[in-house]
């Protein structure tokens, strides 16, 4: 067996037993047969648009309003008054499997003369990909809550496999994607996924999908790899993954403007050296740009005409969360608090926009309030005044926006990344040594082929540029606790990897002194094709 081949089994065997590990450890912590607290709302409109289309003839992403009383009675709600009314108490509810697959059992067998273009509604300004994620469960595991759970390793398991498949023959790239393995297990294992916080049927933590595609279609750019049948299926495949994670969480777009700027910068080497030859590197970002680009108008042509109106938007608000991160500025209290408000954070846009409304009245207030009485805004109509209330605020305060955005945003994005490492104290004295174990195999694997240490390497800088990129949302609207699972996944990635590069570089150092003669190298016949 040659020495590719060893490390190859070597790399599958620590990313088979590190996702199986994380599989183990959310079953432990019982993630496959719960919903978390914040949650509830998103699944029961999830739960209940695929129920609506799959059973009942209902299209374009929205939740008929009868199935969604019916969730809500049977238990699947935070209301109070509904939960009496069910008998339940919160969260207990969302810890119990059978009262909820009993609640989608009772939604499906539901008969009622059903219109699909009345009495339904849509998202309510959150992303609608969920519904997608929630009717692919169904499919493939039937209306079990676990399917949620089982059908997130799916997508894991086959987007290793796609990697590790197009990768076979590089220790360099296999051995990063055992990192990302490894720390999916440490991720089953913080308090991001603490029952208060974030669960896995979550758009905030289903965003995790497309890191791996999007690392391999970095990686496929970088290698230079020609477009054969198997290496275009396997990027149309990974590709399909990434749009369908940022389509669950429309933040996780920045995985596709990272790849692309990395493509621009692909490109300008080319033409720097004259090689327009080089550009064709750059295949694996156009075929995520003609499915990304295929999606979209597929959306367009399928959304319910609900989220034409001022009432509905089928992804999540944008100037929403520009404005509420500009409330966390430690002087708003002290400056705007008066003006705008202060006791419910979450609220502060909407009293921002009612503000901007007032000086700017509508021409159709109807079609701007929901209400007569004026206090609540249209969903849609909420985000275009929101956007001319934080643009207006901009103009006046350019210095309290900036400050919010570059110094206590990343402020808070640190107290973040503290909170999650807290966590780490639950990582066992087994877990420990199991990790740094992996780190120094991975170590070991790369000391032979100086080649494989420089893609690797290459690779690290990849996904540490990528990891700022991830960052860039953040600075802008709302880091907390319930939102970085990108970010935190790809600095531990970062962190790992560069640790794993140091100890290669430490070891081949100390063998050298060891052995002045060369150590040997890899035969043509191991080099990777």
């Amino acid at each position: 067996m040659t020495r590719v081949r060893a490390t190859r089994l070597i790399a599958v065997g620590l990313i088979g037993l590190a996702v199986l590990a994380a599989f183990h450890t959310g079953i432990r912590r019982n993630l496959h047969s719960t919903f978390a607290d914040q949650s509830w709302g998103r699944v029961q409109f999830a739960i209940g648009a695929a129920v609506t289309s799959l059973y009942h003839g209902g299209y374009g992403y929205t939740t008929s309003d009868v199935v969604r009383t019916v969730l809500a009675s049977a238990g699947l709600t935070g209301d109070p008054a509904m939960l009496k009314y069910a008998g339940v108490t919160f969260p207990d509810n969302l810890r119990d499997p059978s009262l909820m697959e009993n609640a989608i059992k009772k939604a499906v067998a539901f008969n009622w003369p059903f219109n699909p273009n009345e009495q339904v509604t849509g998202s309510s300004g959150e992303d609608v990909g969920l519904v997608d994620y929630v009717r692919l469960s169904f499919v493939l595991f039937g209306n079990k809550v676990v399917g949620f759970y089982l059908t997130y390793f799916v997508l894991v398991v086959t987007s290793f496999a796609a990697a590790i498949i197009a990768f076979r023959k590089s220790p360099g790239v296999l051995s990063v994607l055992v990192l990302y393995a490894a720390v999916l297990f440490v991720l089953f294992k913080c308090n991001l996924l603490d029952f208060d916080m974030v669960g896995l049927l979550d758009p905030r933590f289903l965003s995790t999908l497309s890191l791996v595609p999007a690392f391999h279609i970095a990686m496929t750019m970088l290698a230079r790899a020609r477009p054969s049948p198997g290496r275009v299926a396997l990027v149309v495949l990974q590709s399909a993954i990434l749009v369908f994670g940022y389509w669950i969480r429309s933040s996780a777009f920045w995985s596709v403007l990272a790849l692309l700027l990395f493509a621009v910068l692909l490109a300008g080497d080319a033409l720097w050296r004259r090689s327009p030859k080089d550009l064709m590197r750059n295949w694996p970002v156009g075929i995520l740009g003609l499915l990304a680009a295929g999606h979209f108008i597929f959306v367009s042509q399928t959304l319910h005409p609900a989220y034409q109106t001022a009432n509905e938007r089928p992804h999540h608000a944008l100037w929403h969360a520009l404005i509420y991160g500009v409330a966390i500025h430690p002087d708003w209290p002290r400056k705007y608090a008066a003006q705008f408000g202060l006791e419910n954070v979450d609220e502060v846009p909407n009293v921002v926009a009612k503000s901007y409304l007032l000086r700017h009245p509508p021409k159709d207030p109807d079609a701007v309030f929901l209400t007569p009485d004026r206090n609540h805004l249209r969903i849609g109509a909420a985000e275009t005044y929101k956007r001319k209330a934080f643009l207006e605020f901009l103009a006046n305060d350019p210095r309290f926006v900036a400050e919010a955005f570059l110094i206590y945003n990343p402020k808070l994005c640190l107290k973040t990344f503290v909170h999650y490492l807290s966590s780490f104290d639950r990582l066992s004295a087994a877990d420990w040594i199991a990790i740094v174990v992996v780190l120094l195999v991975l170590g070991i694997l790369l000391l032979p082929d100086q080649y494989e240490q420089w893609r690797f390497t290459s690779a690290m800088l990849i996904i540490s540029f990528g990891f700022l990129a991830s960052m860039v949302p953040m600075l802008f609207t709302a880091p907390g606790p319930a939102v970085m699972a990108d970010q935190f996944f790809m600095l531990i990635v970062a962190t790992a990897g560069w640790a794993v590069a140091a100890a290669a570089y430490v070891l081949g150092w100390m063998a050298r002194l060891a052995r002045p003669a060369s150590w040997p190298m890899l035969s043509e016949a191991d080099k990777p094709g």
